[in-house]
């Protein structure tokens, strides 16, 4: 069974990194902050993309948020 985490413990342990989260818990339900979650895998910004790309593959739809936003590369949409 995996662990359920608060928001600071998943940043002290996975610092600097993406992690997908399953059962998240947000503060006051507003669907931004996490309270807690349960960490299924963390990932460098090098291998986000193609984790996350397998498991939508898989059928597997995680919350995936990176731990620090310092260092945070470059995300955004092109049309």
């Amino acid at each position: 069974m995996v662990n359920v985490l608060t928001w600071e413990k998943i940043q002290e342990m996975y610092p600097n990194q993406w992690v997908a989260l399953e059962n998240v818990r947000y503060v006051k339900n507003d669907g931004c902050n996490i309270e807690t979650a349960q960490v299924i895998c963390a990932m460098s910004d090098d291998e986000y993309a193609k984790t996350r790309a397998a498991f939508m593959k898989n059928g597997k739809h995680y919350v995936y948020s990176r731990t620090s936003l310092e260092k945070m590369p470059f995300c955004g949409v092109m049309v």
